[in-house]
């Protein structure tokens, strides 16, 4: 899915949720710029993570 810089600002959190089911790509000025991604949910933390 390819959305604006300026819709997800707006709409955030519809996109956190789009990007479950398949990547957000996201654009400025008709360039890609950035990819919303899903994040896995697990038990443990892993290296590098803050805790």
């Amino acid at each position: 899915m390819y959305v604006t810089a300026t819709e997800v600002k707006n709409n955030f959190g519809k996109y956190l949720d789009y990007c479950k089911r398949e990547n957000v790509v996201i654009t400025k000025n008709g360039k890609k710029k950035a990819v919303l991604l899903h994040y896995p949910a697990h038990d443990g933390f892993e290296a590098g993570e803050p805790i």
